[in-house]
């Protein structure tokens, strides 16, 4: 909406078999909103709740099948909100070889990286593994151990298996000023299978 503004919508859902209208919806809203998608095996669309909505929680994933490290950019206070500064990109950028180097140091691989406009993130494939609240803590862990030991700016809220990320391609859609102005969200290398 306005200049200090974010709009938010609701949610939209789309099954595989109709990506086309997915497509359509994407390109339509990119640049104008957020957009994101889920990382996990989905249980379907979500029946509409007592307001109407249809905002999908952890009892809408059927299993894990990533965990999602995110390096976000280090905003000053009051800015969260808004688009990361050159700089500040940068910095998280600058971490990305960190985060690998410690994965690769645990014995883990990373299915796909991503600069997501404001920082970067890793894409862990796993098993499918339950959403049971044991292993949801054990995500948590993880992701603050993460954090810890490669003294990078990991976001360890990112263990809610309902959580999602912005899809790769979209605007990251956040409010801007002069110094302050929003990215593409992109892959690096390959996108694995």
């Amino acid at each position: 909406k306005g200049k200090h503004e974010l709009t938010i919508t609701g949610e939209a859902y789309f099954e595989p078999i109709v990506i086309n209208k997915a497509c359509d919806y994407i390109d339509l809203r990119d640049g104008k909103e957020q957009i994101w998608v889920t990382l996990q095996a989905f249980n379907g669309i979500p029946e509409a709740n007592e307001r109407g909505g249809r905002y999908h929680s952890y009892k809408d994933i059927a299993h894990y099948t990533n965990v999602y490290l995110d390096v976000d950019a280090t905003k000053p206070d009051g800015f969260k909100d808004f688009a990361a500064t050159e700089e500040e990109r940068a910095k998280a950028r600058d971490q990305m070889p960190v985060v690998e180097a410690w994965l690769v140091s645990k014995g883990l691989g990373f299915g796909l990286r991503l600069l997501t406009g404001n920082g970067c993130g890793f894409v862990l494939p796993i098993p499918p593994t339950s959403t049971a609240p044991d292993f949801i803590a054990k995500v948590a862990t993880f992701l603050k151990v993460a954090r810890v030991e490669t003294g990078c700016n990991i976001d360890t809220t990112m263990f809610d298996p309902g959580r999602v990320i912005g899809i790769p391609g979209t605007v990251n859609c956040k409010l801007e000023n002069d110094d302050r102005k929003n990215h593409r969200r992109e892959t690096i290398g390959q996108i694995p299978e």
